[in-house]
């Protein structure tokens, strides 16, 4: 509780700049199931800071009024719109599930326009990003601890379980997150706009190679092969920078690559992911069976979602672990449409931001590319609500603010060059 008034007070007091910061430490370092239960509602601390501090700096300071709609915002507001509806449809408007439902719609669509009001320049996303690469040192360190202990100390707070969960041998560590899983594609999906930050300082801090091994490091200690996979695309496409140009070929001849394997093998495309296999003992088999079921069971969860599950497509397909089987059996394809409405909007986004600031718009497309990847592995809940909205925040709001700073420094150029071309 102290910890939540703590960043309560700072989220609404600090410069708008590190008004991030507070929402990225209670992320890292506090339990996401930790709650105020109130009147039978259950009001999880990242929720209380975004409904009730978040939304009072924004009407105090008055920060709405530079705000732009963009196309982006309207797609999102549309998933939540059709996220609730067809849950309090499909349940009978229950009260539970409207409960339910309403506290998502916080995460889904309250968190994502905090951060875009708060965040409207690169400076300001640059400020976020160093705080999230510093604070990856410390937590780096709870993870070495916990690998060699056994022992997860957040467990102190209530939340985790304090015994580390072991897999084929190995610990797989979590710290604050709800899984290890969980804790590993968060970090991976910030690694490109670490990575970003990095670039753009130098390799020549001590801090700067401190926080790519910290991130790095989490991935690995969480021992699973969704965030590998994610950290290893993420690497691949930031070296292919320099043929960004080539992007939108590149992804009609991956179409049609897809296509072709699809009639070509003897089973189904999706079925290569169950073959992945990244790290020992790893669900990808399960993953296949997921997908298999939500394309042949489509009748089931087309129209509004599905009331009855997926545990009666196979072994362990109880557990959605691919976000974009749990978006349709949540809203049905209407829901599923948008999702991917969402997806292709914001690369849009970057592609502008690119025009002006080619590294950054990359490294922010990058960062949801890899989400993209680790969606075929894992649901969006606790703290991937921010690790989601975060890129896709900076997409929204750096596509004007970076065409803007460029047109303000084209201009002071052309007025300081006037006279010496009068002159001459």
């Amino acid at each position: 509780m102290l910890v939540l008034l703590i960043c309560g007070v700072l989220l609404l007091t600090v410069q708008r700049k590190y008004a991030v910061l507070p929402l990225l430490a209670l992320v890292c370092f506090i339990s996401g199931r930790q709650c105020l239960a109130i009147a039978g509602v259950n009001f999880y601390f990242l929720r209380v800071l975004v409904l009730f501090f978040g939304a009072a700096r924004v009407l105090m300071k008055g920060e709405l009024r530079q705000f732009q709609f963009c196309a982006l915002d309207r797609w999102i507001l549309a998933y939540g719109a059709v996220y609730w509806l067809t849950g309090a449809v499909n349940w009978g408007f229950s009260l539970a599930e409207i409960k339910m439902r309403s506290g998502f719609l916080v995460e889904i669509v309250g968190l994502y326009f905090l951060l875009r009001v708060l965040i409207r320049t690169p400076e300001d996303a640059s400020t976020t990003i160093r705080s999230m690469a510093l604070l990856s040192i410390p937590l780096f360190l709870f993870f070495i601890i916990e690998n060699r202990t056994g022992r997860n100390l957040f467990a102190i707070f209530g939340g985790v379980p304090e015994i580390t969960m072991i897999r084929e041998g190995r610990l797989r560590c979590q710290g604050a997150f709800g899984h290890p899983i969980l804790a590993g594609t968060v970090w991976a999906s910030f690694f490109p706009l670490v990575v970003c930050e990095v670039v753009r300082r130098g390799w020549s801090r001590l801090s700067s190679l401190l926080s790519m091994i910290s991130i790095v490091g989490i991935v690995i200690l969480s021992a699973s092969s969704t965030p590998v996979l994610g950290v290893v695309v993420g690497g691949v496409l930031l070296s292919m920078y320099s043929l960004r140009k080539f992007t939108r070929g590149v992804i009609a001849l991956l179409g049609v690559l897809i296509v072709v394997l699809h009639f070509s093998m003897t089973s189904p495309v999706w079925s290569l992911i169950g073959r992945i296999n990244v790290t020992a003992g790893n669900s990808g088999y399960h993953r296949y069976l997921l997908v298999d079921g939500f394309i042949n069971h489509w009748g089931e969860w087309w129209l509004l979602g599905s009331t009855v599950g997926a545990s009666h497509w196979g072994h362990f397909t109880h557990d959605t672990a691919n976000q974009y089987v749990a978006v349709g059996l949540q809203g049905g394809i209407v829901a599923l449409f948008i999702f991917f409405a969402i997806i292709v909007s914001s690369l849009l986004s970057t592609e502008r931001i690119c025009r002006s600031d080619p590294w950054l718009g990359w490294c922010i497309g990058v960062s949801i590319v890899v989400h993209c990847v680790c969606f075929l592995g894992i649901s969006i809940w606790g703290q991937m609500h921010f690790a989601w909205a975060f890129p896709l925040a900076l997409a929204g709001s750096l596509q004007h603010a970076v065409a803007t700073t460029q047109r303000r420094q084209e201009q002071v150029v052309a007025v300081r060059t006037a006279p010496v071309e009068a002159i001459s």
